[in-house]
């Protein structure tokens, strides 16, 4: 490795997916000096972030405490928005049917509790008014919440990735990352024949991670 020829940078980001190409654009947004790598093109068919849409919902049943980093990604999206000129989040509202005992009410429910999330919860009878379409069974409810919609995905990534290159950001795309050692004095990678040295790195490959392993 010829350390004194490397290129200098804060931030290497590699893999610009979803979580990738918005760790990029915010890097690049707060005047780091970022580098991000993609081995495919960009939002393509090979991860998990392809596809016309996402769920995104406030009431995150895993976790309350997943919440106010939702809360904070609407304001997020909401920028990246208007930066881009692009249409990326859709707010519809969502209904989680089930019985009462369901993990996936009970976690619901706990956000909206915890977090005083605007909600309603409908019996069978109430859903059959409104929501003629859905049958339920006469013991379980539905949850709608109101701060819920979908996203585009691959719109997503391709806005946040033009978005960190107008910042300032470097992409290389169609460039795996063939090497990643990391030292006292920072980390090194190499692709392409080229060596990069950073500060930092965020490593956004998903399945593909087994590929800098020693």
């Amino acid at each position: 490795m010829d350390e004194l020829s490397a290129k200098q940078v804060d931030v290497a980001v590699i893999g610009l997916g979803a979580m990738g190409s918005m760790a990029l654009w915010r890097l690049a947004a707060r005047g780091a000096k970022v580098i991000g790598f993609e081995q495919f093109g960009v939002a393509h068919d090979q991860g998990s972030s392809h596809g016309e849409s996402r769920i995104i919902r406030t009431a995150y049943f895993e976790d309350p405490r997943y919440v106010p980093l939702v809360q904070k990604s609407f304001d997020l999206w909401q920028q990246l928005e208007q930066e881009s000129s692009t249409q990326l989040l859709t707010m519809t509202g969502a209904l989680m049917i089930g019985l009462m005992d369901n993990p996936l009410l009970m976690g619901t429910l706990a956000s909206v509790r915890q977090h005083y999330l605007e909600h309603e919860i409908l019996s069978a009878s109430q859903m059959l008014e409104r929501y003629p379409t859905h049958r339920m069974s006469p013991n379980s409810i539905a949850l709608y919440e109101k701060d819920a919609g979908f996203l585009r995905p691959e719109q997503a990534i391709t806005a946040a990735i033009k978005r960190a290159e107008v910042l300032g950001a470097t992409v290389h795309l169609n460039m795996p990352v063939e090497r990643l050692e990391i030292n006292k004095s920072g980390v090194y990678l190499t692709a392409a024949g080229q060596t990069y040295h950073a500060r930092r790195v965020i490593v956004s490959v998903g399945a593909w991670l087994g590929q800098f392993l020693p």
